[in-house]
């Protein structure tokens, strides 16, 4: 099955960034993810080796919440929000499952709006 394309909440610079992600079959029950990582890198462009940001289970950026039910959140604290330049960047998730068996779960965009406090 191919990512499926979701454009995520925009990053607020200088705010902690917090978004739950659910991840469920055709007839709305969640994924089992006991056991498994998740990998996400925001880039300025696809294909390009520079990661502007990098969050994952073992970085503690992502969550998995509730393994059962498929739910996890994405977490990125103000401190390093104030790093993440004003542009549309592109990000994937991928999760990896105890097997070794990886997913790409969702792709897309996700924008980066800036400041005015400390902008």
């Amino acid at each position: 099955m191919p990512a499926a394309n979701v454009t995520l909440p925009p990053i607020e610079k200088y705010a902690t960034y917090s978004h739950t992600i659910t991840w469920t079959d055709e007839t709305g029950t969640g994924i089992n993810l006991v056991g498994c990582t998740a990998d996400m890198m925001l880039k300025l462009t696809q294909g390009v080796p520079d990661i502007v940001f990098e969050l994952s289970t073992t970085n503690g950026r992502i969550v998995i919440t509730d393994p059962s039910n498929g739910v996890m959140q994405l977490t990125i604290n103000s401190t390093d929000t104030a790093t993440v330049p004003v542009e549309s960047l592109v990000y994937d998730l991928v999760v990896t499952f105890p097997s070794g068996t990886k997913t790409r779960l969702i792709q897309g965009a996700i924008n980066v709006n800036d400041g005015v406090t400390y902008g």
